[in-house]
C-alpha cells in the first residue's frame, strides 16, 4: 500500500520516492506503455527469477493524485502478478498523465528488453506528437528517447506541419539554457491546401489505427504504415497487400478460419520481408 510521502525506511531521490505500493493500484491504461505486446518468454523468466528471491530494480510510477500510471516495469509486474505478488516496490512521481506519457517514452532506453525497431518507430513518433517536444530541440529529444539525433531530426522533419509548431524551442549549449526562433531557419513550405492533413496529423492518426484494429485488420495496418512512414515502396506496398488478400482467399483444409482472418495473418507475415 502506498505510503503517501516517504517514511525513514524509504528513499527520496532524483528517482522519486521508493515506497511499498498494492499492485491492483498500478494502472497500465493509460497510454503508458510503448511496447506493442509483452513478451511472453520473458514474463516467465522474470517469474522464475523472482521465485529464486532474485531482487529486480523497482518500478516507476507516476500518481496524479488519482491513480498511479505505471511507466516503466511491464514485464516485471507482469512476472510478479504471475508468481503470485501483492506489493512491489515503485518509484512514486508526482505530476499529470501527460508527465508521465512523456516520461514512458524513455523507458528500456538504456536497460530491460530492447526496443524493436517498430516499436522504436512508435515512440519516436509519440514523442514528436507530446506538447513536451514544441520547446525541445533535436538533440533533446533525441537524449530523452536515446536515439541518434539524426533519427530524430528526420522524422521531425516528416512529421513537422507547414503552420511550424517549432518555430520556438528551449535549447542547452554549454550548460546554458535559451529560446530561439526556428520559423525562419531552412526553406518555407507552401500552405496545406484546406482538407489536407499534415503529416503530424497522420501519424497521430495511424498510431490510433494500429490501438483500434483488430487482428484481422492489424496486419494491413502495418503494411500501410510502413509505406508511408518507412521504407516501403507504394508499389511494394500494393504487391504484399494483394498477395496476402491472395492467399487468404485460398481455404486450408481442416481449419475453420474466416477470411478476415486469413487475411490479417497473412498481411503481417509480409510487414517485415
Amino acid at each position: 500500500m502506498y505510503q503517501g510521502e516517504p517514511s525513514a525506511g524509504q528513499a527520496n531521490n532524483d528517482s522519486g520516492s521508493l515506497c511499498l505500493l498494492h499492485m491492483d493500484a498500478i494502472r497500465k491504461d493509460g497510454g503508458t506503455q510503448t511496447r506493442r505486446s509483452l513478451d511472453e518468454s520473458v514474463v516467465r523468466h522474470y517469474c522464475a527469477l523472482l521465485q529464486a528471491e532474485t531482487e529486480f530494480p523497482p518500478l516507476r510510477v507516476w500518481f496524479d493524485g488519482t491513480n498511479f500510471w505505471l511507466v516503466d516495469g511491464f514485464h516485471r509486474l507482469a512476472a510478479a502478478e504471475k508468481a503470485g505478488f501483492k506489493e512491489v516496490t515503485a518509484y512514486i512521481h508526482h505530476g499529470p498523465l501527460e508527465a508521465a506519457v512523456w516520461d514512458s517514452l524513455s523507458a528500456n532506453s538504456q536497460h530491460g528488453l530492447p526496443r524493436k525497431r517498430s516499436e522504436m518507430l512508435d515512440v519516436i513518433q509519440r514523442a514528436l506528437c507530446h506538447t513536451n517536444a514544441v520547446s525541445l530541440s533535436n538533440v533533446e529529444i533525441a537524449r530523452h528517447l536515446g536515439v541518434a539525433e539524426k533519427t530524430v531530426r528526420r522524422w521531425r522533419r516528416r512529421l513537422s506541419s507547414a503552420r511550424a509548431e517549432d518555430a520556438i524551442r528551449q535549447v542547452t549549449r554549454n550548460g546554458r539554457a535559451y529560446t530561439i526562433r526556428t520559423a525562419n531557419i531552412g526553406s518555407h513550405r507552401k500552405p496545406l491546401r484546406s482538407g489536407h492533413k499534415s503529416f503530424k496529423q497522420l501519424a497521430f492518426e495511424m498510431n490510433e489505427m494500429k490501438t483500434a484494429a483488430s487482428p484481422a485488420c492489424q496486419g494491413f495496418v502495418e503494411i500501410i504504415n510502413s509505406w508511408m512512414f518507412g521504407d516501403l515502396s507504394a508499389e511494394e506496398c500494393l504487391s504484399r497487400i494483394q498477395q496476402a488478400l491472395s492467399e487468404s482467399s485460398t481455404p486450408d483444409a481442416g481449419k475453420p478460419v474466416g477470411r478476415a482472418q486469413r487475411a490479417g495473418a497473412s498481411a503481417t507475415q509480409y510487414v517485415k520481408r
